[in-house]
């Protein structure tokens, strides 16, 4: 395990799934396809000449916005397909305009996402959910990835009831215009569907999801599959949300040895047990989260890990250091993971700089140390105010 190096490992629990989600938003949303309208046979110039008003108000509004699309411009874009779909308003969900409509809105809001402008987006699915309330529904296939982008990046950002609401829109969609999408598409809606259920405290949904999925999962990929550790991280989650812990740990543990057989899964693994040892600190077992801690920080400092993973660590580890009554060592640890906190600039990462800064001001009072953990805590409110939360 030591001579592996190492570039990168995320936080347990639920900031891991965040700071994992954030990478996965990167990877952009090539390859997607959407049914088009096609023209009159007659030729463009044709259809507009032999339309009614509202045809011919709902082709030129489409196609000024994928010209403005294809030209990167935006918010043109948006406009255009905005001012097509209202030229929509009144046909039937089945009619080939307001499809086309819809798969131009999911279009726009891919390319907002590509260019990381996920705000942008969300207004564009925003509109897209509404439309499809009483009207046409989108593909499946071409809108599912777009819209489990956007519920990992509101994930990321804490934000788990917009992402579950999302999620269910997307897997409602399924088989609406006999598109039944990709098996990986369907099963990753559902897990992160399920997640949401989590961080929200609906376990009672969650629970029979989880269960599903972990069986489905480890019949299709066996039962000593990434996958499947993939799948007992998320149920362990669930377990832990329950407070049950030794199905919690059986959970983890599981997964962290499916991980530890394969040389390639050294990010995996240590995020399992930065999340593990978290959980014991969380169950009052911080001697246990102190060695489990001191083991993963050694390893990210092996790698030359920096950052979010490794200030995570630092803070559970300087934690459990804190209740056991070895304060000088604490210190360090929480300074340390001060430094690489204040490295960050996304915020949905840096948000976990407060927590830190927290439980630092808690050790300085303990010892006696009030002036300092006042100027700590007025950081705090310092943070508080710069972002609003």
């Amino acid at each position: 395990m030591k001579e592996r190096t190492l570039s990168r490992c995320a936080r347990g629990a639920c900031a891991a799934l965040a700071w994992l989600a954030l990478g996965l938003l990167a990877a952009g949303c090539s390859g997607l396809s959407y049914p088009e309208q096609p023209e009159p046979a007659d030729g463009p110039q044709a259809a507009l000449s032999s339309a009614s008003p509202e045809r011919r108000a709902w082709i030129a509004h489409s196609r000024s916005g994928r010209e403005a699309l294809r030209l990167h411009q935006y918010e043109a874009a948006e406009d255009g397909f905005l001012a097509a779909i209202s030229a929509t308003g009144g046909l039937p969900p089945s009619d080939a305009r307001a499809q086309a409509a819809l798969g131009n809105l999911i279009r726009l809001a891919g390319a907002y996402q590509q260019q990381q402008r996920f705000e942008d987006a969300a207004r564009v699915t925003a509109h897209v959910v509404s439309e499809s309330r009483a009207g046409p529904r989108p593909y499946f296939e071409a809108a599912a990835p777009v819209l489990l982008r956007q519920g990992q990046y509101l994930e990321a950002g804490g934000r788990a009831a917009d992402a579950a609401a999302l999620y269910e829109f997307a897997l409602g969609l399924e088989g609406a215009h006999g598109d039944a999408g990709s098996t990986s598409e369907r099963l990753e809606l559902r897990r992160h569907l399920a997640n949401a259920y989590v961080a929200e405290g609906r376990l009672a949904e969650a629970a029979p999801l989880l269960e599903a999925l972990q069986s489905e999962i480890e019949a299709r990929h066996g039962a000593a599959s990434p996958h499947t550790a993939r799948m007992l991280e998320d149920v362990a989650r669930l377990h832990w949300a329950e407070r049950d812990l030794q199905a919690t740990e059986r959970a983890y543990l599981r997964a962290i040895e499916i991980y530890a057989a394969d040389p390639a899964r050294d990010y995996e693994l240590l995020r399992l047990r930065s999340a593990l040892a978290s959980v014991y600190l969380d169950a009052e077992r911080p001697e246990d989260a102190e060695r489990l801690g001191a083991e993963v920080l050694a390893l990210l400092e092996e790698g030359g890990t920096e950052g979010g993973p490794l200030a995570a660590v630092l803070d559970t580890l300087a934690t459990a250091e804190a209740r056991i009554g070895k304060h000088e060592e604490a210190e360090a640890h929480y300074r340390r993971g001060i430094e690489e906190r204040d490295k960050e600039t996304d915020p949905a990462v840096t948000r976990h700089l407060r927590p830190l800064l927290q439980n630092y001001a808690d050790l300085l009072r303990s010892t006696g140390r009030t002036s300092e953990a006042d100027a700590i805590e007025a950081r705090i409110a310092l943070e508080i105010g710069r972002d609003g939360s």
